[in-house]
């Protein structure tokens, strides 16, 4: 409670809301919080029930395991830290999780070394009898007998360390290889989806009202989805558009868009890909409509399409070209729905194009062909009057001519410097062109999108990238000049890879100068960081077991474990320090640490697991027990946070003793060639 309550009193100072997000970063740091007091009241305990007095136990309890405890807070803090200082849209919506974070474990340091022993001395005040009945109980305990077994495994890995490390290299070589394998990575995966979109488009020239007819039926198919999924639907006529930021918005009075919400995901028994599934092949393809696709909305903050590819170059037919060669060989990878185009036909358009030779002997221009047109179809503002305060323009123009553009142009008559009316056809041609609606850029280039969704039951969008660029050269090596640029969930993931790697190596950096400084060892440092690929494996393990892809939420997690996993090794070592100061051998001070530390070791686990659970599998408690519930977004930060702690806790306890044992070895090899004493 001091310390969650502080930091939203922080957060409230500073003009922070509880949302989703910021929700995020306590839920991550909930079983963190108490893992610096268990440290530090369990070492206060182990004092006291050797014999020292209440108030000697607490100094010397605190003060032993300060340092530890201090450098396992600030890799913790080490590792959240550089996601304060992300750049771009990811980095600006990450931003309150590391915050959070930073700030609670900042005020737990704070009441595990200064509140907390206070309690002690002023709480917790058993006498002498009270002592060794606490300590007979103890001796008795089950865990009492459990950490003697383990302190006996110890020792036997010490004589067999090199079998150990050869046996957790093998198992960390077949883990990536069976996440280069198996493995995915999806930026953010569509679960938990509760919004998506019909998108209709009708024949050019439909008017509104034709365009509301024509989706009635699919409206109808909509209201007939079950109660439970169904909460409700909103039909647009004239505009398809996700957001006011997207970019992919159309205009026109033929565009239509359903928009449906869904209800909660653990209210439901089918996902929202299997109801646009089902619905899909209800609608069909309507009579008079000309496209319909259908879009889920996409979670975390404002994403591509999850396959864009912009095509640069100077000539639209050729971009048009280009494109249709691309959108037939998306068209035949299994999993790629909906592929869209941006080349949007505008209204048709007649061009006036004179002829330089008959304009010149007729003694016309092209500015004063141009202005004729202009006047007979637009009008010329000649003059204007004002009336009070209002200026009111004349504009001067032909009368309204009956018949077809064709006509009126054949019609037209135009004075030239003689004072003769020479006909509009005799002097130029006239072409009928479909418009273009819109005409985009690119660094100064003419651009052309294509852009499609993904099943991600069948294929992934780095998959499809994969499998089209090689096409993609094909097609280019044809036309020289043009060029493609991978935008949308590609760009969002090269990006998201880039501010995740250096927010890694950022903190990774950080974390081995504080080892350093801890340890005062140059060695020490690598062998605590070792516990980080056995965290991994976890994670890696739990996406295969649930079928989850890598996400960029789990990436964020691999992170925030990087900085937590280290603790435990970070005590360990410490007293296996401390152990051979006071004179152990070797393998005595690592077996003896071994016992000593493995109560809070374990302590610290279940807590940080403990407090990851509920959110991980929210969702499937509230199915068995009607309690709780969960957000999908957020489960996969919680899932690598939880099974890394828990697989690599395990790993650490079974391996980091040997990894101990033999970097003395590693020591001791070097002594003797540079005998070093």
């Amino acid at each position: 409670p001091v310390a969650l309550f502080s930091t939203l009193l922080v957060s409230y100072l500073f003009g922070l809301s509880l949302n989703l997000i910021s929700l995020i970063g306590l839920i991550i740091v909930l079983g963190m919080l108490v893992d610096d007091a268990i440290v530090v009241s369990e070492n206060i305990w182990r004092h006291f029930e050797g014999g020292d007095d209440m108030m000697t136990s607490v100094i010397n309890g605190a003060s032993e395991v300060f340092s530890p405890v201090l450098a396992s807070v600030l890799t913790t803090v080490s590792a959240f830290g550089p996601m304060l200082f992300m750049t771009g849209i990811f980095g600006a919506f990450v931003f309150e999780i590391p915050l959070m974070v930073i700030l609670a474990l900042s005020f737990s340091l704070f009441e595990a070394f200064i509140v907390m022993p206070s309690h002690f001395v002023s709480l917790i005040r058993p006498n002498s009898s009270h002592r060794q009945k606490m300590k007979e109980q103890s001796e008795k305990h089950w865990f009492n007998a459990f950490s003697t077994k383990y302190e006996n495994f110890v020792s036997f890995s010490l004589k067999y360390r090199y079998r150990f490390f050869t046996g957790i290299f093998i198992l960390l070589i077949t883990t990536s290889v069976i996440m280069g394998v198996m493995g995915r990575f999806v930026l953010f995966p569509k679960e938990g989806t509760e919004l998506f979109f019909i998108q209709i488009e009708a024949p050019k020239g439909s008017s509104l009202e034709k365009t509301m007819t024509l989706i009635k039926p699919i409206e109808k198919t909509v209201s007939e989805l079950p109660k439970e999924e169904l909460k409700d639907f909103v039909a647009s006529v004239g505009i398809i558009q996700q957001d006011q930021t997207d970019p992919q918005t159309r205009r026109g009075s033929h565009y239509a868009q359903i928009r449906v919400a869904l209800t909660a995901q653990n209210q439901r028994d089918r996902t929202a890909a299997e109801i646009i599934e089902n619905l899909r092949k209800k609608i069909g393809k309507p009579e008079d409509i000309d496209s319909i696709s259908f879009e889920e909305a996409r979670q975390g903050p404002p994403q591509g399409r999850p396959i864009s590819l912009n095509i640069l170059g100077p000539d639209f037919e050729v971009l048009k070209n280009i494109g249709d060669q691309i959108t037939d060989e998306l068209s035949k990878i299994d999993g790629v729905v909906d592929v869209r185009s941006s080349f949007l036909p505008g209204k048709e358009e007649w061009q006036v194009i004179p002829d330089e030779k008959a304009s010149a002997t007729a003694g016309l221009t092209a500015q004063q062909i141009s202005q004729s047109v202009s006047a007979a179809f637009d009008g010329i503002v000649a003059s204007s009057i004002r009336e009070l305060d209002e200026e009111v323009d004349i504009r001067v123009q032909l009368n309204k001519s009956e018949g077809s553009v064709l006509d009126q142009l054949n019609a037209l008559k135009i004075g030239n410097n003689l004072g003769n009316l020479i006909s509009l056809k005799q002097v130029a041609e006239f072409k009928k062109i479909i418009a273009r609606s819109a005409i985009t850029h690119l660094e100064f280039e003419r651009l052309h999108n294509i852009s499609s969704g993904v099943d991600l039951a069948k294929t992934t969008p780095a998959a499809v990238v994969t499998q089209v660029t090689p096409k993609i050269s094909e097609i280019l090596k044809k036309h020289s000049g043009y060029q493609i640029k991978f935008g949308g969930e590609d760009e969002d993931t090269q990006e998201s890879f880039f501010a995740l790697f250096r927010a890694f190596g950022f903190a990774a950096f950080i974390i081995f100068a504080l080892l350093v400084i801890t340890f005062k060892n140059l060695l020490q440092p690598f062998l605590v960081l070792t516990s980080i690929p056995l965290g991994f494996m976890g994670v890696a393990y739990a996406m295969l077991l649930h079928n989850r892809p890598f996400s960029f939420m789990a990436m964020l997690g691999v992170i925030a474990l990087a900085g937590v996993i280290v603790n435990n090794a970070i005590v360990f070592t410490d007293f296996v320090n401390s152990e051979r100061k006071n004179g152990k051998s070797l393998d005595d001070s690592i077996t003896s640490a071994a016992k000593t530390r493995l109560r809070p070791i374990v302590l610290t686990t279940l807590t940080t697991v403990c407090g990851l659970l509920p959110t991980a599998y929210g969702d499937t408690l509230y199915r068995v027990f009607g309690l709780g519930g969960g957000d999908p977004f957020i489960v996969p930060i919680a899932l690598s946070l939880g099974w890394g702690m828990t697989f690599g806790s395990i790993l650490t306890g079974i391996f980091f003793p040997s990894f101990v044992r033999i970097l003395d070895d590693i020591s001791y090899f070097f002594k003797r060639i540079f005998r070093i004493v």
